[in-house]
């Protein structure tokens, strides 16, 4: 065996082995799955472990390639923010200059109507920050203001998926902001209208000059528009909860319940299963290069027996085990999003549990052959959805993105100046 002066970590790999003979011992004692304390062994063997790897890999023995992975496998935070590569998850072009400033640019355009067909929607009329960038409604209200099809998801952590929209539709963000300003019943606007209205901004072309600045074009152009908007939505990182700073070692942040509500949630409720750890969205580890779909048999109301009418993913797919399909949303933030589901059929976390605990739609009697959702009762008692429902709080982190600017771009058209920040409705 080469010493440690020859370039062999002995003492790494000794430490190591304890580490995974420790972890293996506690495997050994704690057999029970319900009982498994399943955040102690992340946080006391896990990340230990984890850390010692990248040490040893930090040695040169054995060199990163350069290759781009959903993971920073050079940062021994596994599990925190540091631990996911942003990049992985963007759009590949070789503009990769000024994001910072695009950012400020789009958080602009994100709450800006002049955007909208009547200069009174903005991106943020359906995205509030105080609610977790969604809207509180059912269903998202209409250019005419009328009911959606749908329920306005999140959009704080938007970022770690592969496709956007409840069916998938769109694999880029870029992709789904183009969809929401084109939509008639959303945005309803066009490419022509707004970037003549941007143009007649002084401020607007002075911000898009200087952040592509050394790109092929400063004017402002769509692509600009869907870029700067987009390196905003980047921004919206949300992994600094509680739960997040307990992982990180400050184990005050959890009480005994929380952490008993995440066993559990890990565990018997089989809720892991569907929404990963730690994202707790359908991004499916380790590659992250998959979004789940589950068919969970909403109903109609949530007094119905009925499935609800909306298809899913199969519109997109045309694959039947994709009828009544939906992309597996986030639960971080969960307590400021409801209502929930696709449709916002519930309107309490309890709700929602409830509805998991019968079996889903089937559980609830509804015909749905294809359910991939377990069909038959968890049989939670009232004390462990109450534990449940306490961890899912814990994930709350929005305080530092509960802001919109102070004020907007001004227009030589001074009706335009009378826009209102966020939209009007």
């Amino acid at each position: 065996v080469k010493n440690q002066e020859n370039g062999y970590p002995l003492a790494l790999h000794q430490q190591l082995i304890s580490k995974l003979k420790l972890a293996e011992n506690y495997c050994l004692i704690h057999k029970h799955y319900d009982s498994f304390n399943r955040l102690f062994f992340i946080t006391q063997h896990i990340k230990p472990i984890y850390k010692l790897l990248v040490k040893i890999h930090q040695t040169d023995l054995f060199p990163y390639t350069q290759v781009d992975y959903a993971i920073n496998l050079n940062n021994e935070h596994i599990f925190e923010r540091e631990y996911y590569n942003i990049n992985y998850f963007s759009v590949k072009t070789v503009d990769t200059l000024g994001n910072a400033l695009q950012a400020q640019l789009g958080e602009l355009l994100f709450f800006d109507p002049v955007l909208s067909g009547n200069n009174k929607r903005a991106c943020a009329s359906c995205h509030k920050p105080e609610l977790a960038f969604t809207d509180g409604f059912k269903k998202g209200v209409s250019f005419e203001k009328e009911n959606l099809d749908r329920n306005t998801p999140t959009l704080l952590n938007t970022i770690f998926q592969k496709n956007f929209f409840y069916d998938g539709r769109a694999r880029q963000l870029e992709q789904q902001a183009n969809d929401v300003l084109h939509n008639q019943k959303e945005m309803n606007s066009t490419i022509e209208d707004m970037i003549n209205r941007l143009n007649e901004s002084d401020e607007y072309k002075s911000l898009f000059k200087n952040s592509f600045k050394g790109t092929a074009d400063t004017n402002i152009n769509y692509y600009g528009i869907l870029k700067a908007i987009t390196e905003y939505e980047k921004t919206l990182v949300s992994m600094n909860s509680r739960f997040d700073q307990y992982i990180k070692g400050d184990y005050k942040q959890l009480n005994k319940q929380e952490i008993n509500g995440y066993n559990l949630f890990s565990g018997k409720a089989l809720c892991g299963s569907c929404h990963f750890f730690p994202l707790f969205n359908g991004l499916v580890p380790p590659i992250y290069n998959d979004t789940e779909y589950e068919v969970i048999g909403v109903p109609e109301q949530s007094d119905s027996k009925q499935i609800d009418k909306d298809k899913g993913r199969v519109v997109v797919s045309r694959v039947h085990i994709h009828e009544h399909a939906f992309k597996t949303p986030s639960i971080r933030n969960v307590n400021l999003t409801a209502p929930y589901m696709h449709n916002g059929a519930y309107q309490t976390l309890e709700d929602v549990l409830d509805f998991y605990n019968k079996g889903g739609g089937q559980g609830i009697g509804i015909d749905i052959p294809n359910q991939t959702l377990p069909f038959d009762s968890l049989q939670l008692t009232p004390k462990e959805i109450k534990d449940i429902k306490s961890f899912m709080l814990s994930l709350t982190d929005t305080v530092s993105y509960n802001k919109k600017p102070k004020k907007l771009p001004l227009f030589k058209n001074d009706k335009l100046n009378n826009r209102v920040i966020g939209g009007e409705y």
